[in-house]
């Protein structure tokens, strides 16, 4: 009997812990648009498409901390007058369009900068993201015109950087536990190795770039 209360005490507090654990979890997700990228002067970047999605955990009223999985798409277009040339095949493209994608991984603090400074109020509220992270460039057209094997480090073929952001979110809380936020943010890349326009110039750099990304998008607490 003893061992049967202490199994049901014991089952009890992990589903109460287990509770109060979840009520502090939510999940962010945003779409929007990517601005800004380090092309050549042959190219000019056109907006991209922005995502991301967030796992955090609420620590205190004021402060969470929150993995994020981002993505930037770039569309570098051709502005020079002469064509680009696949050296393999030997065929012109004229009025090219490079594309790659970002793929961006951090950690981030989250602060409830509305409650903080008194002016949140029961529909609205804003808070501010800051992180770092790691970031990979990927262009498979860059990869699949390309000779011989990748000696790079990191993601064979792939710009792989440093990233550091910070991210600012207006939010209209729908009930207790589903926000709508509006973002807009800033990520500053360092290590750069390759022009975003990879295609068009392979030039190596050692340089830094910033990406603009405005995105709409849902929070919610997978508690109550």
């Amino acid at each position: 009997m003893k061992r049967l209360l202490l199994s049901a005490t014991l089952m009890i507090s992990a589903f109460t812990f287990s509770q109060s654990a979840l009520d502090k979890i939510y999940l962010d997700l945003s779409g929007g648009a990517r601005f800004l990228g380090n092309t050549t002067t042959n190219t000019k970047a056109a907006p991209g498409m922005h995502l991301d999605l967030g796992l955090g955990y609420q620590l205190n009223d004021n402060f969470a901390i929150k993995g994020e999985l981002a993505f930037d798409q770039y569309v570098a277009k051709d502005t020079a007058s002469n064509a680009i040339f696949n050296y393999d095949s030997g065929i012109k493209y004229a009025y090219y369009c490079d594309k790659s994608t970002l793929i961006r991984v951090s950690v981030n603090g989250v602060l409830n900068i509305g409650a903080m400074a008194g002016f949140a109020t029961e529909k609205f509220g804003m808070k501010a993201q800051i992180g770092v992270g790691v970031a990979s460039n990927n262009n498979s057209d860059f990869k699949s015109n390309y000779s011989g094997s990748f000696a790079d480090p990191g993601i064979k073929g792939n710009d792989d950087m440093i990233s550091a952001g910070i991210v600012i979110s207006p939010q209209y809380h729908i009930n207790s536990r589903v926000s709508l936020n509006g973002n807009i943010g800033y990520t500053f890349l360092a290590k750069q190795s390759n022009y975003v326009d990879r295609v068009v110039d392979g030039t190596q750099i050692d340089g830094t770039d910033m990406l603009l990304h405005v995105s709409v998008g849902i929070s919610a607490k997978l508690g109550k």
